[in-house]
């Protein structure tokens, strides 16, 4: 993710992991990304979450949050998630 400074939403993400669900993030380290996202990452870190860099090369831009084995969403510098049928 290029920023993730939303502190509710690194809290929903520890939650979600807590209760079972399979949390992995990706967080960017090119540019500013270590400042902006080194929060998150301690947090998440602290919370036991998959969390991990980027190569400093690699901007990510797309969010995908994969729900289940039939529902997937992602956004791709588009302002709404959009949601995706399975597809194997």
């Amino acid at each position: 993710m290029y920023e993730l400074h939303h502190q509710d939403v690194v809290a929903a993400l520890a939650a979600d992991h807590q209760r079972g669900s399979a949390v992995k993030v990706l967080l960017d380290k090119a540019f500013h990304g270590p400042d902006t996202n080194a929060d998150a990452y301690a947090r998440l870190q602290r919370a036991r979450v998959d969390v991990t860099w980027a190569p400093a090369e690699v901007i990510v831009h797309q969010k995908t949050i994969i729900v289940d084995d039939s529902t997937a969403r992602r956004e791709h510098r588009q302002p709404r998630l959009a949601l995706l049928p399975h597809q194997p």
